[in-house]
């Protein structure tokens, strides 16, 4: 992350957090911890900081005094990525002001990053190494559908997979491969209402009821995938030999088994399975 790309992200933050707190909140309302300009500073304090709450101040004008000192002056590369990422996955009904637009947030920091050449965008709340706006979409469309059909499993999983894929200095691809599939398995357990069945089970479940029309060489396609994240470096069993994912194989089976989330989700809804 060179100065430019530092200074640009710090002022995103600026236009959508810093000066719209400054100019509405006179003092943080430690009193009242449900007050969102405390959750908000609170969060970042305990959470990102990891700091004792002591030391925060009553003022949202020397608060953010400190983080600017942090972001622009102390964080090294990845330290300032993580405070982006903290920031934009923040729970925006409970930790931000409700005149913040955290959407926007996101899409302006993109923007930066794009224009700055970055190698890194924040996608379904994690800065991850992805560029491409259509693997992108697929991972964001998948954990939307997921989040708003209450596919807590699904969704878990994928947070998961980007989470571990996004870890700026030693990233788990082995992990993150497991979640990708464990999100594809979690959906089919739940399109074919049984949460104990394997991913192999459950497709040739769908394919057998056909209530779910799902093209035979498909199927067979992510029967072979399961298969391989089962015999693949330990990846979904212990370890035999150290890992050789690498953040490529991470990459594909992320969006690869995003992109099957949003085609299963469309052809059951479809079908008028009720997820």
């Amino acid at each position: 992350m060179d100065d430019q790309l530092r200074n640009r992200l710090w002022n995103v933050f600026r236009n959508y957090f810093v000066d719209p707190m400054t100019n509405n909140e006179r003092y943080i309302p430690k009193d009242n911890y449900y007050d969102p300009v405390y959750r908000f500073f609170k969060a970042i304090w305990d959470e990102f900081f990891k700091v004792s709450l002591n030391s925060l101040s009553d003022s949202p004008e020397l608060a953010f005094d400190v983080i600017s000192e942090f972001f622009l002056k102390k964080a090294n590369w990845h330290e300032a990525y993580d405070f982006i990422e903290f920031v934009a996955g923040l729970d925006d009904e409970l930790d931000i002001p409700s005149y913040i637009n955290q959407q926007f947030f996101i899409e302006e920091c993109n923007e930066v990053l794009e224009a700055e050449l970055s190698a890194y965008r924040l996608v379904g709340g994690k800065i991850v190494e992805i560029t491409d706006e259509r693997e992108i979409k697929e991972i964001e469309d998948a954990i939307e559908k997921a989040k708003r059909l209450k596919l807590e499993g699904v969704k878990t999983h994928l947070d998961s997979a980007a989470e571990k894929l996004a870890v700026k200095k030693n990233p788990d691809f082995r992990n993150s491969i497991k979640e990708s599939i464990s999100s594809v398995e979690s959906l089919c357990q739940k399109i074919t209402g049984n949460p104990n069945a394997s991913l192999g089970d459950a497709l040739d479940a769908i394919e057998k009821e056909g209530e779910v029309e799902l093209h035979p060489a498909l199927k067979q396609a992510y029967s072979k995938i399961y298969g391989y994240s089962s015999n693949a470096d330990g990846i979904r069993h212990a370890i035999s030999k150290e890992s050789s994912c690498d953040f490529a194989d991470a990459k594909y089976m992320l969006v690869s088994c995003s992109a099957f989330i949003n085609y299963l989700i469309e052809k059951a809804t479809k079908a008028g399975i009720k997820l």
